[in-house]
């Protein structure tokens, strides 16, 4: 006897687990997804999507949040068949707020979540999923989104890694007072691994 296919009560999705669980490596015998399985991997295709574009350091990486998501995925034939529900983990991601460049925010920190897929009881990022860590000063696109075991919605990286870049300060004009310096950033991700002009890269998202 299968499980039934059912939507399950949000009370009973929500769980927190330790960040730890986390992996970027998939098992074997799982697919993974290239660039070439996206329709687009360009922000400026998809601006309307994206609520926020801001400027910020990583604060903080939560654990992650589990979401039962009440479907069954199917396996096998015969004998061999068997169902197995659909699990994600929400990690939150902490972030200062250091400049905006669409949408309107005064809060000094924001967060968002990155989603992921339980398989075997450890949460797996995919291949093209955006990465973080502490201390980063990043660039993001962010959306908003009702899926998951948040009542009022969640925001999450438009396109995952091609929405995000890390950026480095170059200074560009020098002064002895190096407080008073006028500091550009380069940005980088997996489109401009040489970097690009945070000023260019900031613009794609706006109407």
């Amino acid at each position: 006897m299968f499980p039934e296919v059912i939507t399950l009560p949000l009370e009973s999705r929500l769980i927190t687990v330790p960040s730890g669980s986390i992996s970027v490596d998939v098992p074997s015998g799982c697919v993974v997804y290239d660039e070439s399985s996206w329709i687009t991997t360009n922000i400026a295709d998809v601006k309307d999507e994206v609520v926020y574009t801001l400027q910020g350091t990583v604060l903080s990486i939560g654990d992650p949040i589990e979401w039962k998501t009440g479907t069954f995925s199917e396996y096998g034939e015969g004998d061999d068949y068997y169902q197995e529900e659909q699990i994600m983990g929400f990690i939150p991601i902490t972030i200062s707020v250091d400049n905006v460049y669409k949408g309107k925010l005064t809060d000094e920190t924001f967060t968002f979540y990155s989603g992921t897929h339980v398989i075997n009881e450890k949460y797996y990022i995919s291949s093209e999923g955006a990465h973080f860590e502490i201390g980063e000063n990043i660039l993001i696109n962010l959306g908003n989104s009702d899926m998951g075991p948040f009542p009022d919605g969640h925001y999450y990286p438009v396109l995952s890694q091609f929405g995000k870049y890390q950026l480095q300060p170059v200074v560009s004009a020098f002064t002895f007072d190096t407080e008073t310096a006028d500091i550009e950033y380069i940005a980088f991700n997996v489109h401009h691994p040489n970097g690009i002009p945070l000023d260019q890269i900031a613009r794609l998202a706006l109407p």
